[in-house]
């Protein structure tokens, strides 16, 4: 099989050369995974973010209708990549990558239907639509996109740990994209609906192997050869019963919890201890992964990150202290789970950040409580105290003085919270009024009314290398649904005001500036809240797992107390 590579568009790689940066065709890497896709009917290509997944899939999918193996290709993404990273007609990576002699026609299935082609008319079109995993959910959503379905079409899931939780509603949609249903509208896996399955994930294991389950059924069954997840938990998984926190036996020691059938509910132990046969599961996914890292790719533009206190006034501490006596106290009531508890601490954090509220919904993960779901509902401070602006006022100055050293310097600034955003943005407004400002978030929070989808736009623009501006910028964001797959090249400053336990979104965040387009070294900064005398705050516990120090799946309750305790 010959794959002319020359017909591959040149992308323009900004550096800092009198010209400003030079035209550059698929690098090595990129024919490798172009020619292993072609090759897989089900495969994953998890190079590390930053390593030109998209352009290999879209490549690979022009080669492939050339050879009459696809007319069509159906990509799923989440809703914050969907627009900027494959549809967008002048941004995209579709449009940066599609060959000049080749009809190529792009729709983008959401709301509102929009649609762009490039190449010459009379050519036979390779057909594309763009859609994202939300709006899928909706079963009408989906229903229409199936009619487009069949034995020639190639289904991209681009961040595909978003259909990791094998028993949500995006992951039940994906499912019926890739394997016909029953009578009852159950997936037949096994049974093509789509011929051709691409995962693109930078990071396949995303919170634990249980990430695998869902991704590799959606690829071919035979690999796990596990059709339900309680096989794979008794395949991989050392389960415990949960036991009941008020019913005990004439001991005193306490009863497991029982569903209806009377059968006792499991938990899987936290970290490395609650997995077992993982060389197994690693030889299973072997041949259908593809996966090479940053630094062999010549990615590695970051700095060692610095870290700066921030000391706490004395009512912060008060306040941070009286919550940190409840939790503690709590804890040792015996009533806890160590998951519990890792939503408990989010008001710690919180406190960190000069702020205490918003809803806490039972049984809601932490993801959803920082993306802002259950704080404020949008609105400016509903339900929010503020009690502290410590952080808010040291990244002020931070910001102050690099432009001080640098007029032109341009600053990402990664919040946790989303009314911390929110402040952010605004006094930023104000400290800095001629400084363009952008927000990326799962919501609205920029001052001033704009739409959500509009502030992308601004936030893109801004540090985008081929949009940025002359002179400085700022852009505020959210790690996850905010900024995830956005292109901030055009920054080399980025500073964590605060952040939470994932190394997922850590080095999701992380890859907005160290990717390829970047022309420098990156320095990040982050602030880690101390007490009035230095005492560590949850702030330092939260770092310490992000840099690899800790691992958040051994936390459980006892090391949850030993942390709270430990100044």
């Amino acid at each position: 099989m010959t794959l002319d590579f020359s017909r591959c568009r040149k992308v323009w790689v900004p550096d800092e050369s009198e010209a400003g940066g030079f035209w550059s065709p698929p690098p090595p890497h990129v024919e490798i995974g172009v020619r292993w896709i072609v090759n897989n009917p089900y495969a994953m290509l998890g190079d590390d973010m930053g390593g030109m997944k998209t352009a290999q899939a879209i490549i690979a999918a022009q080669f492939m209708h050339d050879l009459d193996m696809i007319d069509r290709v159906i990509v799923i993404a989440p809703a914050a990549v969907r627009p900027k990273v494959w549809f967008d007609p002048d941004l995209g990576q579709l449009i940066e990558q599609v060959f000049e002699d080749k009809l190529n026609v792009v729709s983008d299935y959401h709301v509102k239907v929009r649609q762009w082609q490039h190449g010459p008319a009379e050519a036979k079109p390779l057909k594309w639509i763009t859609s994202n995993y939300e709006f899928i959910r909706n079963k009408f959503n989906l229903v229409t996109l199936l009619k487009y379905c069949g034995p020639r079409t190639f289904l991209i899931l681009d961040e595909s740990s978003a259909v990791r939780t094998w028993d949500s509603a995006q992951t039940e949609a994906c499912m019926i994209l890739r394997w016909q249903t029953n009578a009852k509208g159950r997936p037949i896996m096994g049974k093509e609906r789509c011929g051709r399955i691409l995962e693109l994930n930078g990071t396949p294991i995303a919170e634990s192997p249980m990430d695998m389950f869902s991704q590799g059924n959606l690829l071919h069954p035979s690999i796990l050869d596990c059709k339900y997840i309680t096989h794979f938990k008794a395949s991989y998984a050392i389960q415990t019963p949960v036991l009941s926190s008020h019913k005990k036996d004439a001991n005193g020691k306490a009863l497991p919890v029982t569903d209806r059938y009377n059968r006792p509910v499991l938990t899987i132990k936290p970290g490395m201890e609650g997995w077992t046969n993982l060389p197994d599961l690693q030889a299973r996914f072997a041949p259908y992964i593809l996966r090479r890292e940053a630094k062999a790719l010549g990615i590695d533009f970051a700095l060692p990150s610095v870290g700066y206190d921030v000391t706490l006034n004395d009512y912060t501490w008060k306040v941070y202290n009286e919550m940190k006596r409840e939790m503690v106290a709590w804890l040792k009531s015996g009533v806890a789970t160590a998951a519990q508890a890792g939503v408990k601490m989010i008001r710690l954090a919180q406190i960190t950040s000069g702020f205490v509220g918003g809803v806490e919904a039972p049984n809601v993960g932490e993801d959803r409580l920082i993306d802002g779901t259950f704080f404020d509902g949008g609105m400016a401070s509903e339900g929010i105290e503020w009690i502290g602006r410590e952080k808010l006022d040291f990244a002020l100055e931070f910001h102050a003085n690099l432009l001080k050293r640098d007029p032109d310097a341009k600053l990402l600034t990664w919040c946790r919270f989303v009314p911390e955003l929110k402040r952010y943005l605004a006094e930023e407004l104000k400290a800095f009024p001629d400084v363009p400002l952008g927000a990326a978030c799962g919501q609205k929070v920029m001052p001033g009314g704009s739409r959500q989808k509009d502030e992308r736009e601004t936030a893109l623009r801004l540090l985008h290398p081929k949009t940025a501006p002359p002179g400085a910028a700022t852009v505020g964001a959210t790690q996850g649904t905010g900024a995830i797959g956005l292109n901030f090249t055009a920054c080399r400053k980025v500073l964590d005001m605060s952040y939470d336990m994932s190394a997922f979104k850590k080095k999701q965040g992380d890859a907005r500036t160290n990717r390829p387009g970047q022309t420098g070294p990156v320095s990040t900064f982050y602030l880690v809240a101390v007490g009035p005398k230095g005492q560590k705050t949850y702030d330092h516990h939260v770092m310490l797992t992000r840099l690899g120090k800790m691992n958040v799946n051994d936390w459980t309750v006892a090391a949850w107390v030993k942390a709270l305790t430990e100044e």
